[in-house]
């Protein structure tokens, strides 16, 4: 059951629309076939390549899937992220905009004695949850370090720019990192069709 025949080199995503295989958006290729319905409610899947082959129902399911890849894509997309601390009693969640990530690990900026920093000294697990406009969004949980390491703290603050603004100089000792090194990754590429395991690397 091919939707669109599509003859370009890559194709870089496309959307299911409404749950419908045949309602299908494809962006970055031409497609030789104009079966392609458009819906204001797009749902992109990232970092696609097609390259030319038919696009059914089955092999559009199967390219649902994210990775790790994509997983890191769409949190550098979305920027904002919400971390939950806990002290084994009480369970704190807030916005963390300063969030990038090194190699397989996520670094964020923050001050030493704030609640964050105070919980994880008790519990060194934490989540994230990045989410789009749409409710598309990743849970990444895992261990974290607090770094007041000079270097650790300078790789960070030429990553983030912003950090400028609260930091005049990156060896204050109020300026310290949160260095998660991920356990779990849970991706939602539509709200209500349930979670995807993503495979972390060792």
């Amino acid at each position: 059951m091919i939707t669109a025949n599509c003859r370009a080199s890559t194709i870089t995503s496309f959307s299911i629309i409404n749950d419908n295989p045949k309602q299908i958006i494809i962006e970055g290729g031409y497609c030789s076939e104009r079966r392609i319905e458009y819906a204001e409610d797009k749902m992109p899947i990232y970092n696609l390549a097609l390259a030319g082959e038919g696009i059914t129902s089955n092999n559009l399911e199967r390219r649902l899937n994210m990775n790790f890849k994509t997983v890191k894509k769409f949190t550098a997309e979305v920027g904002w992220g919400f971390l939950a601390t806990s002290d084994g009693k009480k369970v704190g969640v807030r916005p963390m905009g300063s969030c990038v990530w090194m190699d397989n690990e996520i670094w964020c900026a923050t001050s030493a004695g704030t609640e964050k920093i105070l919980q994880l000294k008790k519990v060194p697990y934490a989540e994230y949850c990045f989410m789009d406009e749409k409710g598309r969004h990743v849970r990444i949980a895992g261990t974290c370090t607090i770094s007041t390491n000079n270097g650790d703290k300078l790789k960070l603050y030429e990553a983030v720019p912003v950090l400028k603004k609260y930091y005049k100089d990156p060896s204050v000792p109020e300026y310290v990192v949160i260095q998660m090194k991920p356990k779990r990754i849970l991706a939602m590429a539509k709200t209500g069709k349930g979670y995807e395991n993503i495979e972390v690397p060792k």
